[in-house]
């Protein structure tokens, strides 16, 4: 009805069958999705809309979402007087070109809605063992819901080809039933006869008969987390910067973020696996991180260096103590977070036709875990 108005509808339909011997065994999903979108455009302000409504059964058994709404408010703050600058710089293989005044300037924006994620079949029915740890679904998870907010500016200067953007953002989330996978040791009440030999072999150390011990009864379960949020703040800027025989490229980036359990577990709770001075925190989760990447382009050339900061996460699963010798040590000796340094030396010949890199990962040779027992690369 309106050149500024433009609408979108559609629907899913998606039927899956997994027969997976080892680790699934044989299961069966289906899904059924209906979704809206409309967005419109006024002079300075940009308003968009969308409702989506899924139908989601897994072996039989329905679980049927409420419809899920969320909208977003733009508006163009103000723009700078139009520029007489049409510089436009060419370095094989990349352009830079002037933004135009419509892109130029401030943008306010801000955005609510909902949201939701299903339990995935690995979560449901896992049944296997990796690495000698085993690896059990909950096929009573219910699916997570969610609702999130974001209030955030834009700023593109533009002015000429060196053209550096500014983004800051406040960002707000709400969970119901969030997921997180526990690593947990369950010892049993009683030895069986292997544990019995292991404890009375006398050719094995007090540590390898724990290690064997704790590993057999280890395992790697899903839990929902009743309610959880998780807010920060993130800021980004990046631009590019012509000279004589190249072009220099850079992007700036740091987030903080608060992940907060809000019902954290009690001592006698299943869910009691994490350091107890730290549960209020989602486990795994980095409050700081901070990301940098440049790159020079010279003709066909082009080096590019990434660098990465994230600080220690404050809560994990406590029982990898148990598990991991050396764990404590490694987490004293990396208390104020991990650096991380990746080079890339690239060359692109034929209009872009061919392409070729040469990648260092971790070029600062550092000792970081992602996750305890997991060696980064």
């Amino acid at each position: 009805p309106s050149q500024n108005l433009s609408v979108m509808v559609g629907a899913v339909i998606q039927q899956n069958t997994i027969d997976s011997k080892n680790l699934y065994r044989q299961q069966g999903s289906s899904q059924q999705a209906l979704y809206a979108q409309a967005d419109y455009q006024e002079n300075r302000w940009t308003w968009g809309a969308g409702m989506r409504m899924e139908r989601y059964v897994t072996n039989g058994l329905e679980r049927l979402t409420l419809p899920q709404i969320r909208t977003s408010l733009n508006y163009h703050l103000f723009a700078p007087s139009t520029s007489s600058d049409t510089m436009v710089v060419e370095i094989m293989p990349l352009r830079v070109d002037p933004l135009p005044d419509a892109a130029r300037g401030g943008f306010l924006r801000a955005s609510i809605g909902q949201g939701f994620r299903l339990p995935s079949i690995a979560e449901l029915y896992s049944n296997s063992k990796i690495g000698g740890v085993r690896i059990l679904g909950d096929s009573t998870l219910n699916a997570e819901e969610s609702w999130s907010a974001e209030v955030g500016y834009l700023h593109r200067f533009g002015r000429s080809a060196w053209q550096p953007e500014l983004d800051l953002a406040l960002f707000h989330s709400f969970y119901r039933n969030l997921v997180e996978f526990n690593f947990v040791v369950q010892l049993p009440a009683v030895y069986d006869a292997q544990d019995s030999a292991w404890k009375n072999d006398s050719t094995l150390s007090d540590n390898e008969k724990t290690s064997r011990i704790i590993q057999k009864y280890a395992r790697f379960k899903p839990m929902g987390v009743p309610e959880a949020i998780i807010q920060g703040v993130e800021a980004q800027l990046s631009g590019s910067l012509p000279w004589s025989k190249g072009l220099f490229q850079y992007r700036l980036g740091y987030t903080f973020s608060n992940p907060l359990n809000l019902r954290p577990p009690t001592f006698d709770s299943t869910y009691n696996s994490t350091l107890t001075d730290l549960m209020r925190f989602l486990k795994y989760r980095y409050r700081h991180l901070l990301r940098a990447e440049f790159s020079c382009h010279l003709k066909s050339w082009t080096l590019t260096s990434q660098i990465r900061y994230n600080s220690i996460p404050l809560n994990i699963d406590k029982d990898y103590y148990r598990f991991i010798p050396g764990l404590m040590d490694h987490r004293i000796r990396t208390r104020y977070g991990d650096w991380l340094v990746d080079l890339r030396l690239g060359w692109t010949g034929q209009q872009g036709r061919y392409r070729f890199n040469f990648i260092v990962r971790n070029a600062l040779n550092r000792s970081w875990m992602p996750v305890p027992g997991n060696i980064g690369e």
